[in-house]
């Protein structure tokens, strides 16, 4: 019998958070732009467990908004890096670039976005 990892979602938002010096969901209100959020796009992933070992997956976005467009992609320029090298103690967590993300400028503010399909599987 496998055990789910329920905890999935806070385990990976401390990963991201510290990995990508971000936001979960939304910046404080007046944080100077460009900022990065990042939110679990498709309503927090799925179990998929297999063979004896429990594992996740989801999709994340990770947004960046700025003063204008160029500073948004700027912002994102770090992130394929800082995926790659995401871990969480005890666990595999494999991220896995899906596609851009085209974000109209809204109130003054530029966004530009990146999705990503993370697993995360239980060593062990």
């Amino acid at each position: 019998m496998t055990t789910p990892i329920t905890n999935a979602v806070p385990l990976l938002r401390a990963a991201l958070a510290s990995a990508l010096s971000a936001y979960w969901l939304q910046a404080p209100i007046n944080t100077p732009r460009p900022y990065r959020v990042f939110q679990a796009q498709d309503g927090g992933g799925a179990d998929t467990s297999f063979l004896n070992s429990a594992g996740w997956a989801g999709l994340y976005t990770i947004r960046a908004h700025a003063d204008t467009q160029g500073e948004a992609d700027a912002a994102l320029a770090n992130v394929p890096a800082a995926m790659q090298a995401l871990s969480v103690a005890g666990y595999t967590v494999t991220a896995t670039f899906v596609r851009a993300l085209v974000l109209p400028p809204l109130d003054g503010v530029w966004s530009a976005g990146l999705i990503y399909s993370i697993d995360l599987f239980r060593r062990g």
